[in-house]
């Protein structure tokens, strides 16, 4: 009766314990990706309103907009200095007409981009979750912690440090990112541009981001999870990767192929090779 109600107790514990890291990193991904919520709606600066910070940078952003098109229109059509005269102007009108858009509805439109990312970690943080995990954690939590002497200590240390690092470092990328959105108004200009100027710089780096965001989170879950069942040399490995997350996205899926077709074709072979493995 008591080893019965002894193994309950135990299993609760490590199903609550599952369910605070997942929280925890869940946490993690909203920091990195809504950062100015915890700014604002969170109180770590007292009277701040971001939402006024984006009002005054959409107005100059608007003007800004404006004066682009005007002078963009008349170093064409009536100087002739700048591109084609005979190309027509209702490419500019609708760079002009997208950038409007884009700057007025982008805050809007970020919240599902954020969502795709989310609810698909969310699904690889339960998945990860399983019923062999909870056993697992079950027998080993103790001996874990207590069991394995001063080496699993000092790597469980080692452990706890790159947990810090990698917290740092998303809040780092987070308030990247808050600053990036908050540009986005006046990076939009670029799309009055031919080859969509700073505004595509932009937009691949927030996917960068995203997928930087999302493969920490995971492979941080995965050493948790390795710490947990009593494999702490791989827990440190795994945490290890996860801290050079950006480098890899960097060179494996958002790597500097040059521009036009060869580029693409490149970045979609990047793609397909890092899914067929």
């Amino acid at each position: 009766m008591l080893k019965s109600l002894f193994n309950d107790f135990l299993e609760d514990l490590a199903k609550d314990a599952v369910k605070l890291i997942n929280k925890f990193l869940v946490d993690l991904m909203d920091i990195a990706l809504n950062c100015q919520n915890y700014i604002s709606t969170k109180h770590l600066i007292k009277g701040l309103s971001l939402s006024k910070v984006n009002a005054v940078i959409l107005k100059y952003a608007i003007a800004l907009l404006i004066l682009k098109f005007v002078q963009k229109g008349f170093s064409i059509y009536i100087l002739q200095s700048d591109g084609d005269p005979d190309h027509d102007p209702i490419h500019i009108l609708t760079g002009f007409c997208q950038a409007v858009a884009i700057s007025v509805t982008f805050l809007g439109l970020y919240t599902p981009l954020v969502n795709i990312f989310e609810t698909f970690t969310k699904a690889i943080l339960t998945a990860i979750g399983s019923k062999g995990e909870i056993e697992a954690i079950k027998d080993q939590f103790l001996l874990t912690l207590f069991g394995n002497g001063i080496t699993t200590v000092l790597l469980l240390i080692i452990f706890l440090i790159i947990i810090f690092l990698i917290y740092i470092q998303i809040i780092k990328n987070g308030a990247e990112l808050m600053v990036l959105k908050f540009a986005i108004p006046l990076l939009s200009v670029g799309l009055m541009d031919s080859d969509g100027g700073s505004f595509k710089i932009a937009g691949k780096k927030f996917l960068q981001m995203g997928f930087t965001c999302t493969l920490q989170i995971i492979l941080l879950r995965l050493a948790m999870a390795l710490l947990l069942t009593g494999h702490v040399i791989w827990s440190v490995a795994f945490g290890s990767l996860a801290l050079k997350g950006p480098k890899l996205i960097q060179d494996y899926l958002f790597a500097n192929q040059g521009s036009g077709l060869a580029g693409k074709l490149q970045v979609a072979s990047n793609i397909r090779r890092i899914f067929a493995h």
